[in-house]
C-alpha cells in the first residue's frame, strides 16, 4: 500500500466545518486518500514518501466551488479566444446544446482527472442540459454537489 507523510508544517487548515487548524502538524496518506491530519506526534513515523513540509501552509483537499465539466471539450476554440463574455457563450452554447451523453461523460473523466491531479477533493459541477449525473463521478473520489443553472434556455440560444 503506498504511503505518504507529509510532516512539520508550520500550519495545516482542514476548512473543515469545525475550522480546526494545527501547527508543526502533518498529514498521513495511504492509497490517495487522506487517513490523519494533526500534529506529528499523532502520525505514523514512516511512510513510503516523506516530504518536510516546513515554512509551509498546507490546505489539504482543495475545494473547487465553480466548475462546468462538460467545458473541457470546448476550451480552445479559435473564434472565442478574443470574444466578450456574450459573445463567448453564443459561440458556445450552439455547441453544447448538441453534447451528447457520451461526450458529457467523457468531459467529466477529463474534469475529474485534472481537478484530482491538482489537489481537488470536493466540487459543486454546474450542469445546464438537466439532471444528468455521470457515473464517470460515483466511480472516482471526489465528492460533488449538482446546482443547476439558471439561465434561461431562450438566452443560452440566442
Amino acid at each position: 500500500m503506498a504511503s505518504l507523510l507529509i510532516q512539520n508544517a508550520a500550519r495545516i487548515v482542514s476548512m473543515d466545518d469545525a475550522h480546526n487548524e494545527w501547527t508543526d502538524a502533518g498529514i498521513y496518506v495511504e492509497e490517495n486518500v487522506i487517513q490523519q491530519i494533526g500534529p506529528i506526534d499523532h502520525l505514523p513515523r514512516n511512510a513510503d514518501r516523506v516530504i518536510d513540509a516546513r515554512n509551509m501552509i498546507i490546505l489539504p483537499g482543495l475545494v473547487n466551488t465553480h466548475h462546468h465539466f462538460y467545458q473541457t471539450l470546448t476550451r480552445n476554440l479559435p473564434q472565442a479566444q478574443d470574444a466578450n463574455l456574450f459573445q463567448w457563450l453564443r459561440i458556445h452554447y450552439p455547441i453544447w446544446a448538441g453534447l451528447t451523453p457520451e461526450a458529457i461523460a467523457v468531459s467529466t473523466k477529463i474534469a475529474i482527472a485534472e481537478l484530482m491531479l491538482s489537489g481537488c477533493k470536493r466540487r459543486a459541477i454546474i450542469v445546464t442540459s438537466g439532471p444528468t449525473v455521470p457515473a464517470s463521478t460515483t466511480r472516482s473520489r471526489l465528492r460533488a454537489r449538482w446546482p443547476f443553472a439558471s439561465m434561461p434556455r431562450a438566452a443560452r440560444c440566442r
